[in-house]
Protein backbone atom coordinates (compact mmCIF):
# COMPACT_ATOMS: atom_id res chain seq x y z
CA UNK A 1 0.00 0.00 0.00
CA UNK A 2 1.53 3.47 -0.99
CA UNK A 3 0.41 6.73 0.88
CA UNK A 4 0.45 9.05 -1.80
CA UNK A 5 2.06 12.47 -1.46
CA UNK A 6 1.65 15.44 -3.88
CA UNK A 7 5.27 15.29 -4.92
CA UNK A 8 5.39 11.70 -5.77
CA UNK A 9 4.79 10.91 -9.74
CA UNK A 10 3.28 8.31 -9.20
CA UNK A 11 2.58 6.92 -12.74
CA UNK A 12 -1.02 5.17 -13.15
CA UNK A 13 -1.27 4.82 -16.49
CA UNK A 14 0.13 0.77 -17.07
CA UNK A 15 -1.90 -1.85 -14.45
CA UNK A 16 -4.67 -1.59 -12.09
CA UNK A 17 -4.66 1.02 -8.97
CA UNK A 18 -8.14 1.32 -5.86
CA UNK A 19 -7.30 4.68 -4.87
CA UNK A 20 -9.03 5.54 -1.21
CA UNK A 21 -9.73 9.03 -0.77
CA UNK A 22 -10.25 9.92 2.90
CA UNK A 23 -9.51 12.00 5.42
CA UNK A 24 -8.04 11.68 9.38
CA UNK A 25 -11.01 12.98 10.88
CA UNK A 26 -13.64 11.18 9.14
CA UNK A 27 -14.96 8.13 11.03
CA UNK A 28 -16.61 6.49 8.23
CA UNK A 29 -13.37 7.13 6.08
CA UNK A 30 -11.74 4.89 9.14
CA UNK A 31 -14.54 1.91 8.62
CA UNK A 32 -13.13 1.98 4.89
CA UNK A 33 -9.74 2.21 5.57
CA UNK A 34 -9.56 -1.09 7.85
CA UNK A 35 -11.68 -2.62 4.77
CA UNK A 36 -9.19 -1.43 2.31
CA UNK A 37 -5.96 -2.62 4.34
CA UNK A 38 -7.74 -5.69 5.19
CA UNK A 39 -8.57 -6.57 1.23
CA UNK A 40 -5.54 -5.70 -0.30
CA UNK A 41 -3.31 -8.53 0.05
CA UNK A 42 -5.95 -10.89 -1.79
CA UNK A 43 -5.71 -8.42 -5.11
CA UNK A 44 -3.44 -7.67 -8.03
CA UNK A 45 -3.76 -4.05 -7.91
CA UNK A 46 -2.09 -0.96 -6.23
CA UNK A 47 -3.92 0.23 -3.35
CA UNK A 48 -2.96 3.90 -2.65
CA UNK A 49 -4.38 6.11 0.38
CA UNK A 50 -4.97 9.74 -0.22
CA UNK A 51 -5.56 11.94 2.63
CA UNK A 52 -7.62 14.59 1.00
CA UNK A 53 -6.52 17.87 3.62
CA UNK A 54 -3.22 17.17 2.49
CA UNK A 55 -3.30 16.16 -1.08
CA UNK A 56 -5.73 18.87 -2.36
CA UNK A 57 -4.14 19.04 -6.05
CA UNK A 58 -5.08 15.01 -6.84
CA UNK A 59 -8.35 15.21 -4.92
CA UNK A 60 -9.18 18.22 -7.46
CA UNK A 61 -7.84 15.95 -10.45
CA UNK A 62 -9.61 12.85 -9.50
CA UNK A 63 -13.04 15.62 -8.54
CA UNK A 64 -13.35 14.13 -5.83
CA UNK A 65 -16.48 16.16 -3.72
CA UNK A 66 -17.22 13.65 -0.86
CA UNK A 67 -15.04 11.39 1.06
CA UNK A 68 -14.77 8.44 1.90
CA UNK A 69 -14.53 8.24 -1.98
CA UNK A 70 -12.51 4.73 -3.78
CA UNK A 71 -11.85 4.96 -7.60
CA UNK A 72 -10.25 2.33 -9.01
CA UNK A 73 -8.35 2.62 -12.26
CA UNK A 74 -7.24 0.74 -14.91
CA UNK A 75 -4.68 1.79 -17.62
CA UNK A 76 -4.86 5.32 -16.88
CA UNK A 77 -8.68 5.09 -17.41
CA UNK A 78 -11.45 5.35 -14.28
CA UNK A 79 -13.74 2.39 -14.11
CA UNK A 80 -15.58 2.90 -11.22
CA UNK A 81 -16.19 5.30 -8.07
CA UNK A 82 -17.81 4.95 -5.02
CA UNK A 83 -18.42 6.92 -1.96
CA UNK A 84 -19.85 5.99 1.03
CA UNK A 85 -19.39 3.55 3.74
CA UNK A 86 -18.31 -0.01 2.85
CA UNK A 87 -17.50 -2.57 5.39
CA UNK A 88 -15.13 -5.58 4.67
CA UNK A 89 -18.16 -8.08 2.72
CA UNK A 90 -19.31 -4.66 0.51
CA UNK A 91 -15.70 -3.61 0.06
CA UNK A 92 -15.00 -7.21 -1.12
CA UNK A 93 -18.46 -6.93 -3.20
CA UNK A 94 -17.44 -3.65 -4.78
CA UNK A 95 -13.70 -5.17 -5.75
CA UNK A 96 -14.97 -8.30 -6.93
CA UNK A 97 -17.40 -6.55 -9.86
CA UNK A 98 -14.11 -4.96 -11.42
CA UNK A 99 -11.01 -6.77 -10.66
Amino acid sequence: MVNIKADQNIDLSHGTFVLEFFARWCGTCRQVSKSFEALEPQYNAEFIKIDTEHEKEITTKYQVTAIPTVIIIRDGIEIIRKSESMNVEEFKEFLDSVL
